[in-house]
């Protein structure tokens, strides 16, 4: 069966359900982790403070502490402009999330938040990513066209590809990271064993 949108009881349950959930798991939260690390925000660097809150705001650089729940409030704008942006057609909210796009890469490029320049890299090639698809998508609109479907569908190709190199420098970048981290543990294990023998043979003479 089909209703219409936003009338009767789909107006109801659009009201009673998902106007609250949106409001309390796409604002409320990101609000409240704002809120509360802007209370501990001179106490970031404390064990108690990075065991509890640490999720919040550690891939970021400590002065831009609220970088985590923003990141989030633009996720949610985006999402807003995708699905309510319908009735405006393709193209206007196409270009819309265009232009969302290309401030969010200019706001990475000039400030760059993150703490690890793999982590700032991962984040710049997920919107380069995103604004090569919606450029393609604006320009291979007319689906009647059989050069645009074949264009669509090179670019469906293309994008497919693209992310699986972007997974595989995320899955490089990791395991990078965390080597490292276990190469160190490794060589501290080591020099100890090493200063243990030391001691041993110096107790034995």
């Amino acid at each position: 069966m089909r209703h219409a949108c936003f009338a009767s009881w789909h107006l109801l349950l659009t009201l009673a359900l998902a106007l609250p959930a949106l409001l309390l798991f796409s604002v409320g939260i990101p609000l409240v982790i704002c809120v509360v690390l802007l209370l501990k925000r001179h106490q970031l660097e404390s064990v108690s403070c990075k065991q509890q809150l640490g999720y919040a705001y550690r891939s970021y650089r400590l002065n831009r502490w609220w970088e985590g729940p923003l990141f989030q409030f633009k996720l949610m704008g985006l999402l807003l402009v995708i699905v309510n942006g319908r009735p405006l057609g393709v193209y206007l909210p196409l270009l819309m999330v265009l232009c969302l796009l290309c401030f969010e890469y200019l706001y990475q490029q000039v400030l760059r938040p993150y703490r690890t320049c793999d982590l700032q890299r991962v984040q710049m090639a997920t919107v380069l990513l995103l604004i090569v698809s919606v450029v393609a998508g604006l320009m291979l609109q007319d689906y009647e066209d059989e050069a645009s479907q074949a264009g669509l569908t090179a670019v469906a190709i293309l994008t497919g590809v693209a992310n699986c190199l972007f997974v595989a420098y995320l899955l490089y970048a990791i395991c990078n990271k965390y080597l490292g981290t276990m190469k160190q543990v490794v060589s501290k294990v080591n020099s100890k064993f090493v200063l243990l023998r030391q001691e041993s043979g110096t107790l034995s003479a």
